[in-house]
């Protein structure tokens, strides 16, 4: 497998172009590696089904009232438009409802799809995030749903909200810096990462652990300590 790293600077630019590209290409090369680490953690049924696509993916959790308009200037402080584009060259697949839910199908369903199919999910908690519906749902789906997975929250609270959801709460939180956005992405994913590993190798040594002690018994493994 090939590892496509940022383009190297130009010998004018000079010392610290070239610390920065050099920072940013091991920064690259270490994300492969966690995302090799992880699909070799995974299921081996989950793993087989994804054997075509990318091997991690990311559940982006967001308000559509707080979303920029593509092609638009506020694109550049957007954290759910500057995630995708982010990720756009790494190995990695994110789940959009726009793109991936088709017209005419259903929404739970198509949700409880992408969250059982993702490998960690994303809330951006924006400004209308909390008064929204369906993004209430997917947090609830999230913390229901079996077998369980990772939560990562972002704040990217601009003005604030009314009222707080508690089912966001219990998870690591990310704060949204739009003047630094790059950096953010970065934090977001290594978090999310983080998350995953963590939770598949607590998971694998649980069910070993369990097969030894309690054969025959449905082992339960949750990402974090419960509400």
């Amino acid at each position: 497998n090939m590892v496509r790293v940022p383009a190297t600077p130009d010998a004018a630019q000079g010392t610290a172009s070239f610390q920065t590209w050099l920072s940013e290409a091991a920064d690259t090369i270490a994300i492969h590696i966690a995302i090799h680490a992880f699909s070799l953690l995974e299921p081996t049924a989950k793993a087989s089904a994804k054997r075509d696509k990318r091997p991690f993916r990311l559940f982006l959790s967001h308000a559509k009232r707080d979303l920029a308009i593509t092609g638009s200037t506020d694109e550049r402080i957007d954290p759910v438009r500057q995630m995708q584009r982010y990720i756009h060259d790494l190995p990695i697949d994110d789940w959009f409802d726009a793109r991936d839910i088709a017209g005419g199908k259903d929404f739970a369903s198509e949700i409880q799809s992408g969250l059982r199919n993702s490998s960690v999910v994303i809330a951006f908690l924006t400004d209308h995030y909390s008064s929204r519906p369906w993004c209430l749902e997917e947090i609830v789906m999230t913390k229901s749903r079996q077998p369980r997975g990772p939560l990562v929250v972002v704040d990217a609270l601009d003005q604030g909200e009314s009222r707080s959801f508690p089912w966001l709460g219990n998870a690591p939180v990310v704060v949204w810096k739009p003047e630094l956005s790059l950096a953010a992405c970065r934090t977001i994913l290594w978090f999310a990462l983080r998350e995953a590993l963590a939770f598949q190798l607590r998971t694998r040594q649980l069910e070993y652990t369990a097969a030894s002690l309690l054969p025959g018994q449905t082992v339960m493994v949750l990402p974090s300590s419960p509400e």
